[in-house]
């Protein structure tokens, strides 16, 4: 796989504004990273004031939100990334991040991303596909600028094609996910359609009651269809065509300002030349999951300019620890900590090597093990709302006979309320419950992930994991004799 760098990114001169909820950066102008970053912070208002939620909270853990140029940007990052696309949003081991085409009139893109991940961490359940995607619409299509937000309005492209394109049946709506059709007007239907239904069922407290009681036949094991009927009170075939006469209804609006709210704080600086030059080649080792020798040889030129720079430094070390040579990337990390023995980050990399060289070194395992656990644990002592330092704790206990421990649980749920959204963690944990025999917490955890509408490999193992457990809970009700469940690898 051939990565694209131009000469432009590396000249780019990154800015990072952050406020109490986001980090955001950019590599354009000040005063437009300045109003993006106060439209977040409304819209989290606003999203809070829609779910009763306290407008002021605070999410666990900042997300990261990237505003590039243009789609090229994008591709600095996922250089299979489809034209036309303005934004996605990554959840991994390594990292939780949004990245989209900066826009100072459409925001909608980011806005749908952003909704997903406040959904996977502030909702719990496992939602149908279709109001997975339809809520993220619902959210994406607010107008919104630096003192104002008005959720709820028509999705002026949806609504023009509801208007003039062929409806997909309501049984496929419900049962489908967009992946699954292979026609690009069909896809554009499914989005449409679903976020219709759920304005419909959002936009007035009896119908959200009758989404509710929807809910809750699905998962008493009621096929989606009947489910949707039975909660209703009519027919699917009925059911559309109060779709149709809705949308040519005049739509309820929720509107937010910043009156409402505390104006927030944003702080603003500029990176260092080595965090401009590397930034979205991180975010691309980041978002890697097999051998990638193109990126790891531009990391190692890239670095190479600044060899005294911490993140230069730090990136390099973690790409030879993904991709490259681990004795090198502990070189460059024990060198790290000579100078600077308080890194957490690069504590934490120490660790993950250690316990690495731990797995491939069955004789001398157990000195390993601890040694890594060591690392960890001061990594953990200087920043102790790292999720990935807490998954790295909880994976090193994992060949000790007690594990999971009480303790492990523990360590695996704070790990989970900081990054909800991370696949992998989500899968570990279910398995560490399931492994202790319980299973009902394992299935809870595991529905957010099955239900998710996009096919990965993940949402596979959940959903075959979901139907093990539920086997198990017929055959072993009780905690006794749990099943041995292996852990699944990172990344």
């Amino acid at each position: 796989m051939v990565i694209a760098l131009g000469a432009s990114a590396a000249k780019a001169e990154w800015k990072r504004a952050e406020t109490p909820r986001f980090i955001v950066y950019s590599d354009g102008d000040q005063g437009q990273l300045r109003d993006a970053a106060l439209q977040l912070e409304l819209f989290e208002s606003a999203m809070r004031m829609a779910h009763r939620m306290d407008p002021s909270g605070k999410p666990a853990r900042r997300i990261a939100i990237y505003l590039v140029r243009d789609q090229a940007a994008l591709k600095q990052v996922e250089p299979e990334l489809r034209d036309g696309v303005a934004g996605f949003y990554q959840a991994t081991d390594d990292d939780i991040f949004a990245l989209a085409i900066r826009e100072r009139r459409d925001q909608s893109t980011l806005l749908h991303e952003y909704a997903h991940h406040f959904m996977m961490g502030s909702l719990t359940g496992g939602f149908p596909a279709w109001f997975v995607e339809g809520y993220a619409e619902y959210f994406a299509n607010a107008e919104i600028s630096s003192r104002r937000v008005v959720v709820g309005g028509v999705n002026r492209n949806s609504g023009e094609w509801l208007n003039y394109a062929s409806w997909m049946p309501m049984n496929l709506l419900l049962t489908r996910r967009p992946f699954e059709f292979s026609d690009s007007n069909a896809v554009t239907s499914y989005y449409a359609q679903s976020w219709l239904l759920a304005h419909w069922f959002i936009s007035d407290p009896d119908r959200l009651k009758m989404f509710y009681a929807y809910m809750a036949n699905l998962r008493q094991g009621q096929e989606p269809v009947a489910a949707m009927e039975a909660a209703v009170g009519m027919p699917i075939g009925r059911l559309e065509r109060v779709q149709r006469d809705y949308l040519r209804q005049n739509f309820r609006v929720q509107v937010a300002t910043s009156d409402n709210f505390p104006r927030p704080d944003v702080q603003i600086a500029s990176l260092s030349p080595a965090e401009s030059d590397l930034l979205l080649s991180g975010l691309r080792l980041s978002s890697t999951f097999g051998k990638d020798d193109a990126l790891l040889a531009d990391i190692r030129r890239r670095a190479a300019a600044y060899p005294d720079d911490p993140f230069a430094i730090l990136l390099l070390a973690r790409a030879e620890l993904r991709l490259g040579d681990r004795a090198a990337a502990r070189r460059l990390l024990s060198a790290r900590l000579d100078e600077a023995p308080e890194d957490a980050v690069a504590l934490r990399l120490m660790g993950e090597a250690v316990w690495d060289d731990a797995k491939d070194n069955a004789s001398d395992q157990l000195t390993l093990v601890r040694e890594a656990r060591g690392y960890l644990a001061k990594a953990y002592a200087l920043e102790p709302d790292d999720y990935r330092t807490l998954y790295l704790l909880a994976e090193t206990r994992q060949m000790s006979p007690d594990f999971p421990s009480d303790n492990d649980v523990e360590t695996l749920l704070a790990a989970l309320e900081l990054a909800p959204q991370s696949a992998s963690l989500r899968l570990f944990t279910a398995q560490a419950r399931a492994k202790r025999g319980e299973y009902d917490a394992a299935i809870n955890l595991l529905q957010p992930l099955a239900s998710n509408p996009h096919s990965s490999g993940a949402t596979v193992l959940a959903r075959g994991l979901i139907t093990r457990y539920q086997q198990a809970m017929v055959e072993k009700p009780s905690n006794e004799d749990a099943t041995d469940d292996p852990a699944p690898s990172a990344g």
